[in-house]
C-alpha cells in the first residue's frame, strides 16, 4: 500500500473506532463517535497531518488507525520512519514532529492495537506472552496490509516495549530501532512514574486502569481527570495545546478496550514487566538507539548496561530540557537526532559510509565494521560531524539543505558503544564501554 493510497477514510473510522458504544454510553461520556476524529485533527493542526485522512490497516477487527505522510521525491525507496505511541496516549502526540521529519522521510503514525482510533479487539488471554502477541500480531498483520518491507520503527514507553518485542521476532523488517523512554527494560523498580501510586498499582493488578475511572466518572468527572492528567505531564506548555490534548485522550479513553486489560498482564503499572527486556536484547540483530530525557522518570541505567552487551551497534542518547516526553519537552533536538538517524540509514542504503552508527561520527579511515570501538571522546560534535559530513558530500544528488538538516545537533556528545570479539580488538576488551553518554 503506498503512502497516497487512498483506504478507509475518516468516515469508516467514526463507524468502527468505538464499536458497541450505545446511546446510554455515548449520553455517559458526552463523547459522539465523530468526536476523536475530530479531536485528532484538533491536535494535529498545522502539521501535515491537518488534512490528512485516517486510515485503518490490518486484520478485520483488529485494524490500527494510522497517518501515512509521504516525504520528498525519492523518499519512496528508502525505509519509513514509523511512530509507536505509548500507554494512554495516541498518534496525535507526535504533533511536533511530523513536519520536521516529513522533510527527508515518509512518516507513519499509528495508534496502539485497542488504542485511540485502533479497533477494539478482544483479549482473552492471562499470561504476558498471551498479551505480548496480541499487540505483535496486530502490528505484524498491520506491516502486511500496509505492504511496507524494512522501517525505522520509532517507540515511546508502552510503544518502545512493543517495538523492542517487534524487532526481537521481526528482525528482517527493521533497518533501525528507537527505543524513547521504553517500558519493560528491567524488573527493578529503581525508579517510577510519580502518579503510580499504592491503591492506582492495587487496581491495576485487578485489570482497573486510569482509563476505566475516566469512563465511571463520565462527562461529570472524565474530562476533569483527563486535564489534570496532561496538566501535570505537559506543565508549561500552552494552554490550547494542553486543551486540545486533553480533549483528544478523552475521546480515545471514553471506548472501552480489552488493550487495556492486556496491558495488565504485561506489565505493571511502574512499567516492570515479568520478563525484562534487558536480557531479551542482548540478542537483538539490529542497531539500536534509546532516547531519554534528562529528567525522565524512565532511568537509562538499565540502558546504559546494555549497550557494551549487545552485538550490534547501540547508544544511549539524554536530551537536554526534557522529561518523559523527550519528543515533546524538547523538539528540536530530538527531530534532528531522528533527521541524523534517516540521513544515515538512506546513505548506507545507497552503499555510502556516512557514519558506523547515526549518532557517532565516521572515524578517519575507517573501512570495516572495527571502526566502531574507536570513537573518540576528545571532538566536539560539530567536529565529529564535519568528519562524517565531509564524506556525506560525496553523496550523489544530496541537497545542501538536507546535509545541513542531517548535522543539525550541535552540541558536545559522547557516545556508550559496546565493544565485541572479532570486531579488531582483543577478547581483553569485550564487554568494555567506550565513551560517554551521549547529551543532546
Amino acid at each position: 500500500m503506498t503512502a497516497n493510497a487512498s483506504r478507509n477514510p475518516d468516515p469508516a473510522l467514526e463507524e468502527t473506532s468505538q464499536p458497541g458504544l450505545g446511546k446510554m454510553r455515548v449520553w455517559w461520556s458526552g463523547v459522539q463517535p465523530s468526536a476523536l476524529v475530530s479531536a485528532q485533527q484538533k491536535v494535529l493542526k498545522d502539521t501535515p497531518a491537518s488534512n490528512a485522512h485516517s486510515q485503518l490497516f490490518g486484520s478485520p477487527g483488529a485494524r490500527l488507525n494510522t497517518v501515512d505522510l509521504p516525504g520528498p521525491v525519492g523518499s519512496e525507496e528508502h525505509p519509513p520512519l514509523v511512530l509507536l505511541h505509548g500507554f494512554g496516549t495516541g498518534l496525535g502526540i507526535w504533533a511536533r514532529q511530523l513536519k520536521d521529519l516529513t522533510e527527508d522521510s515518509r512518516v507513519i503514525a499509528v495508534d496502539l492495537p485497542g488504542m485511540g482510533g485502533s479497533e477494539r479487539a478482544p483479549f482473552h488471554g492471562q499470561t504476558e506472552e498471551e498479551a505480548e502477541e496480541y499487540f505483535l500480531e496486530a502490528i505484524e498483520m498491520w506491516r502486511q496490509d500496509m505492504g511496507l518491507g524494512q522501517m525505522v520503527l520509532v517507540g515511546h514507553g508502552l510503544g518502545g516495549y512493543l517495538a523492542a518485542a517487534f524487532a526481537l521476532k521481526y528482525p528482517q523488517y527493521i533497518a533501525h530501532l528507537v527505543l524513547v523512554s521504553p517500558q519493560g527494560l528491567t524488573s527493578i523498580d529503581a525508579a517510577h512514574d510519580a502518579s503510580a501510586t499504592p491503591a492506582m498499582a492495587v487496581l491495576w493488578s485487578r485489570g482497573i486502569t486510569p482509563q476505566c475511572l475516566c469512563r465511571w466518572g463520565g462527562r461529570l468527572l472524565g474530562p476533569g481527570v483527563v486535564s489534570r492528567y496532561v496538566d501535570s505531564r505537559f506543565e508549561g506548555e500552552p494552554t490550547f495545546w494542553r486543551q486540545a490534548l486533553s480533549q483528544y485522550l478523552y475521546a480515545a479513553w471514553a471506548s472501552p478496550s480489552d488493550a487495556e486489560l492486556a496491558v495488565t498482564r504485561l506489565l505493571q503499572l511502574t512499567g516492570q514487566p515479568a520478563h525484562p527486556l534487558q536480557e531479551r536484547l542482548r540478542k537483538l540483530k539490529v542497531g539500536v538507539v534509546f532516547v531519554y530525557g534528562h529528567y525522565d522518570w524512565s532511568e537509562h541505567k538499565a540502558a546504559d548496561e546494555l549497550i557494551p552487551r549487545l552485538s550490534v551497534s547501540g547508544s544511549v542518547a539524554l536530551l537536554a530540557n526534557a522529561g518523559h516526553y523527550p519528543f515533546v519537552d524538547n523538539a528540536p533536538k530530538f527531530n534532528a537526532l531522528l533527521q541524523r538517524l534517516m540521513f544515515v540509514t538512506r546513505a548506507r542504503k545507497d552503499g555510502f559510509q556516512v557514519g558506523l552508527h547515526p549518532l557517532e561520527p565516521t572515524p578517519p579511515g575507517s573501512g570495516n565494521a572495527s571502526a566502531r570501538s574507536m570513537v573518540s571522546n576528545n571532538k566536539s560534535l560539530a567536529e565529529e560531524e564535519g568528519a562524517a559530513g565531509s564524506q556525506a558530500e560525496s553523496l550523489a544528488g544530496a541537497s545542501e539543505q538536507a546535509h545541513v538538516r542531517a548535522r543539525g545537533l550541535g552540541e558536545h556528545v559522547g557516545v556508550h558503544e559496546g565493544v565485541h570479539e572479532g570486531e579488531g580488538v582483543g577478547p581483553q576488551h569485550v564487554g568494555q564501554q567506550v565513551g560517554e553518554l551521549y547529551l543532546l
